[in-house]
């Protein structure tokens, strides 16, 4: 238990500090976070994800059963609205290439049941966002409310922040670049190696 805690803490202690570093090397977030070690390491980044971890003393004071279910809670809120936002980014990216005539089987990767796939999914996503804390109506505690629905107010008010601040518009279906920036197949995938020896062809088979 203690080798799988610290397994997934090392990986979304790198997981955190790298989206937060490429945020701020696209300056969507302070430039501070983009300073480096001399090896490379972003520190300022991996020090400001690694200042979370000490919301667990809350648990001294309110029990840590408790302090277990806010953090599951917001853990849960949170991943919702990461596949909210896939979905609504794929819905975008389906209207614009129908909106530019482009055909989906053309792709590399492609689904006949989309953009339904994405509309369901979607619609999932909402349904239990909002009844992820039902309960609080019945039985109502303002720090239950909280870790049920502050993540939906935190992800509103920064993209109502980002828009006002940086006066973005979203792009309309006919004037999105497919294009630009895009890397080909070639490009991001080499050439497939076959398995030699006994060992190989195993792992092959099995994976």
């Amino acid at each position: 238990m203690l080798t799988s805690a610290f397994s997934a803490g090392n990986s979304f202690l790198f997981c955190s500090s790298r989206i937060l570093y490429g945020l701020a090397i696209r300056r969507q977030a302070p430039h501070i976070l983009t300073k480096c070690t001399e090896k490379g390491l972003p520190i300022v980044a991996i020090l400001c994800s690694s200042a979370f971890a000490f919301l667990s003393l809350i648990g001294i004071s309110s029990g840590a059963e408790e302090v277990f279910n806010w953090f599951l809670q917001l853990a849960t809120v949170g991943g919702f609205i990461g596949w909210f936002s896939i979905n609504i980014t794929y819905l975008c990216f389906y209207r614009g290439l129908r909106s530019q005539r482009i055909d989906r089987r053309k792709l590399h990767y492609w689904n006949s049941l989309q953009p339904w796939l994405s509309i369901w999914g979607l619609a999932w996503c909402i349904f239990f966002m909002l009844i992820n804390g039902f309960r609080v109506f019945w039985s109502f505690k303002i720090a239950d409310f909280l870790t049920s629905y502050v993540d939906i107010l935190i992800f509103v008010a920064l993209l109502l922040f980002w828009k006002i601040k940086r006066r973005t518009e979203i792009w309309k279906p006919d004037e999105m670049d497919f294009t630009t920036g895009i890397p080909t197949y070639e490009e991001t995938e080499g050439p497939e190696i076959p398995p030699k020896g006994f060992w190989q062809h195993l792992a092959a088979a099995l994976f």
